[in-house]
């Protein structure tokens, strides 16, 4: 049972995090513990299977896996094992976007973390497990609508997983590192992140982190200009993702893949690769970055002077999106987009009355572009109003 854990886990890193060979493994290992009475090995075991169902998005069988865990951890004497129950199951409710849900699980896992807990288990899967809440912690922040205490949580990330020195432990944190500048539209941090993650695997060519790799450095080309360039790399690192079956996270290649369409001005292609963007994280049951998409697609029809009234409907499905989902940060984007075709439509008070609604929401981060750009317009159409 032992050598099982340990190859199913060997595997997913080598491999690839969804290889044929992890999941016989692992399901050996599990037939294996219930003939043995180990529950800290029935847990190891079930968290690796855990993830691996994630990864293919076979959310049916991870949410059957979430249950067994948490009842696991809520027995258990290891308060480490609840915590990494609890971030598996934000982990769902995140990829669903029901990002208030996240939340909840990610702040109870996050607690439990810096509570001072006796430390039996092993310093070492504590602190996989802290590192792993950071993780999830910092994008959902931002979703919510709180950039300032996104930014801190992935420099915390950054310096703990610096600290325990393992290659695939320090891509995964780029990783999400890459997502939150991204997201904050810094694009230099967003870049110092990808050439960091670039020149890891180089050394330690994992092949999930290879594919990932091509829709980052995909990304710079476009940033940079050479955005045909970009768009060719960025669809290889998507289709290697698939053909490893690693189909987690597929809208962030997507949304990438998208940006750079834009950036080269090809709106009538990029329109369709919103929609099979969209269809295909349907047919998987990813819709985190939904809004966005819609917004995308109205930004293409609006650049190729389509319909107004086709270019608002992708806005207020992007809204809409937005609003169900509990994404602020989200909503204020598609609420500028909205608000800036129905200025030039002159309909600055009605434009004026949907931003202020959700500018006046926040808090914080009033010095991120996206809420320095909806400040701006909001005195624009005071004046216009």
């Amino acid at each position: 049972l032992d050598t099982l854990s340990r190859l199913g886990g060997a595997l997913l890193i080598v491999k690839g995090l969804t290889a044929p060979e992890v999941e016989e493994t692992l399901r050996r290992a599990r037939t294996l513990c219930e003939l043995v009475d180990d529950a800290d090995k029935r847990f190891e075991v079930l968290l690796a299977l855990r993830f691996y169902w994630g990864q293919r998005c076979q959310w049916d069988e991870a949410a059957q896996l979430n249950a067994e865990l948490l009842a696991l951890g809520y027995r258990s004497e290891e308060p480490v094992h609840l915590q990494a129950a609890l971030r598996l199951t934000g982990a769902h409710s995140f990829h669903q976007g029901r990002f208030q849900e996240a939340h909840h699980y990610f702040e109870q896992a996050t607690s439990l973390f810096e509570v001072n807990q006796p430390r039996s288990h092993g310093q070492d899967f504590e602190q996989d497990q802290g590192i792993a809440n950071l993780r999830r912690l910092a994008p959902t922040l931002w979703l919510l609508g709180f950039p300032d205490q996104a930014r801190p949580r992935i420099q915390e990330l950054l310096e703990r997983t610096r600290a325990i020195s393992r290659p695939f432990d320090m891509l995964m944190s780029l990783d999400f590192a890459f997502d939150l500048a991204h997201y904050l539209r810094d694009p230099h941090l967003t870049q110092a992140y990808a050439a960091e993650y670039s020149a890891l695997v180089a050394k330690h060519p994992y092949p999930h982190c290879v594919a990932v790799d091509l829709t980052f450095r995909g990304w710079v080309l476009a940033e940079q200009g050479a955005a045909d360039e970009g768009i060719v790399l960025i669809q290889r690192g998507i289709d290697q993702l698939r053909a490893l079956d690693t189909l987690l996270y597929s809208s962030q290649g997507l949304a990438l893949l998208v940006e750079a369409y834009l950036r080269a001005g090809r709106h009538t292609q990029g329109i369709v690769v919103v929609d099979e963007a969209l269809a295909f994280v349907g047919q998987i049951g990813e819709s985190y970055w939904n809004a966005e998409f819609h917004r995308a697609k109205g930004d293409m029809l609006l650049a190729s002077g389509a319909d107004t009234v086709e270019i608002e409907r992708c806005y207020q499905a992007a809204l809409e999106t937005a609003r169900q989902q509990g994404a602020k940060s989200l909503e204020l984007r598609a609420a500028v987009s909205l608000a800036r075709l129905w200025q030039t439509q002159g309909n600055a008070e009605a434009a004026h009355s949907l931003l202020a609604g959700i500018y006046d929401w926040f808090s914080e981060g009033f010095d991120t572009p996206d809420l320095e750009e909806a400040g701006a317009l909001l005195d624009a159409l005071r004046h216009n109003a």
